[in-house]
């Protein structure tokens, strides 16, 4: 429903980022998704007017629609400042490569991370009755559902360490079953438990281009 309440500011911001655009650059970018809400304006300091005229466009707008901001979560970041700030689920910040340059890094919050790896967990214990094929059944949308979402992110790294997790626990989990210690490294390939068992095994990073 908010999707279509606040078109309105959708419009207004729209607009904005028309009118302060200069010789084919634009100052401000925007993005909605339902009622959260990210502005993004060039760091430069001959534009830190942009600040206070947004969050006033903003707070204006809201008020017109008889929507109240959200003071706790709303605040102003200067990743500049090595600040950070989250978005649907992805944190981004400001650092610079080994070569030099300035990129923003987007990754999933810990605090997704953490529920995701209790979800595995709590899915392997709810399941403890079945045998490893059923229970990664069970867990494979799990895993597809968290993957998917924020494989678009830099996170090559994580999602690495969360392959060698998974495949740890569900090792752990098959000991188990047959009253043993350890994670049977020697007894059970890696290319028999994404094979045979099916343990969910894409954990590439994708980006996709909008097409018109």
């Amino acid at each position: 429903m908010s999707n279509i309440y606040l078109n309105d500011v959708d419009k207004m911001f729209e607009k904005e980022i028309r009118q302060t655009a200069r010789r084919g650059y634009e100052h401000i970018t925007y993005a909605r998704f339902a009622d959260d809400i990210v502005i993004a304006i060039n760091g430069h300091p001959a534009l830190d007017w942009l600040i206070g005229k947004c969050y006033k466009m903003l707070s204006v707008e809201l008020e017109k629609l008889k929507v109240k901001m959200n003071i706790e979560k709303t605040k102003i970041v200067d990743v500049d400042k090595n600040e950070t700030f989250v978005f649907l689920g992805f944190e981004y910040r400001k650092i610079v490569t080994n070569s030099k340059k300035k990129m923003v890094l987007i990754r999933p919050h810990k605090s997704k991370v953490r529920k995701y790896l209790a979800k595995i967990k709590e899915v392997m214990e709810e399941n403890q009755n079945l045998n490893v094929v059923e229970m990664i059944a069970k867990l494979n949308p799990v895993i597809r559902g968290w993957i998917n979402y924020f494989r678009i992110g830099h996170c090559s790294k994580l999602f690495n360490s969360l392959r060698q997790w998974t495949e740890k626990k569900v090792r752990r989990f098959q000991r188990k079953k047959q009253n043993r210690f350890g994670y049977g490294w020697k007894k059970w390939s890696s290319e028999k438990i994404y094979g045979i068992w099916g343990l969910y095994n894409d954990y590439s990073i994708r980006y996709y281009e909008a097409k018109a």
